[in-house]
């Protein structure tokens, strides 16, 4: 079990990148990230204390292109503690402004996952009558430009074949709602490929266990619904769609 102490963190930003760790000099950061198993864009928003200027020019200056449609500024946020870190945030750059804050000069960023492709990307394709589900789901994915991510674990759910062939066309993450409704299926896009779960169920890997010594904050709660809500340290691995065994 990885010991939850000595906070580590590492960032990048198209080619600039950034890492903090206990007892070495480094700049300051903060992030708030909300990610979920819905279809909406999991969101990044990130802080940085104090960068060259030469990286805030270049941040800017992507940030005004891409407001032009133009360019692919990836961010990346991992974070942990010395003994195990996780990738918690891959996505595009929306915005990057720099205001002054007392003596410190703060890059303000904030990014999306998938938010582009579920927004704009469009799809147009006919395959013949025997095409298996999973087919179709792969040629949705390359349309909406993310990986196929766990589709391989899901593909005995997509054995199906459309007898008569099926056409894609018009907004490519419809489309992949149709399919995957009709198995039962759902999907979300985390870290820039897709994770695909039955509805209201979770992905086929093993639990992870969160406890007082593993991370568990206080108690968990349960709502009415049966919806259960707890606080806890960054644990890795812990993610939209993973199991979780409260004790």
């Amino acid at each position: 079990m990885a010991r939850l102490f000595g906070r580590v963190w590492r960032v990048r930003m198209d080619t600039i990148e950034l890492e903090g760790k206990p007892g070495a000099p480094g700049l300051s950061v903060s992030f708030e990230i909300e990610k979920s198993s819905k279809r909406e864009p999991n969101t990044c928003k990130l802080r940085v204390w104090n960068l060259s200027p030469d990286h805030r020019k270049q941040l800017e200056a992507l940030s005004s292109k891409k407001t032009k449609g133009s360019g692919q500024i990836r961010v990346e946020v991992e974070a942990g503690y010395v003994d195990a870190t996780s990738l918690i945030f891959r996505g595009d750059l929306r915005r990057a402004d720099t205001t002054r804050e007392g003596a410190d000069l703060v890059t303000a960023l904030e990014g999306e996952d998938g938010g582009r492709s579920i927004l704009r990307s469009r799809v147009s394709k006919t395959f013949p009558a025997g095409t298996r589900q999973d087919v179709v789901v792969k040629a949705c994915a390359e349309a909406l430009g993310v990986g196929s991510g766990n589709l391989s674990d899901v593909s005995g759910d997509l054995r199906r074949t459309f007898t008569e062939g099926t056409v894609l066309t018009g907004s490519a993450a419809d489309e992949l709602d149709r399919v995957l409704r009709s198995a039962g299926l759902t999907y979300s896009i985390q870290n820039g490929v897709l994770q695909i779960v039955k509805r209201g169920g979770g992905l086929q890997a093993t639990a992870v266990r969160l406890t007082s010594a593993t991370g568990l904050v206080g108690s968990p709660s349960v709502n009415v619904d049966g919806t259960v809500k707890a606080t806890a340290l960054m644990v890795p691995d812990v993610y939209p769609g993973r199991r979780v065994l409260f004790e």
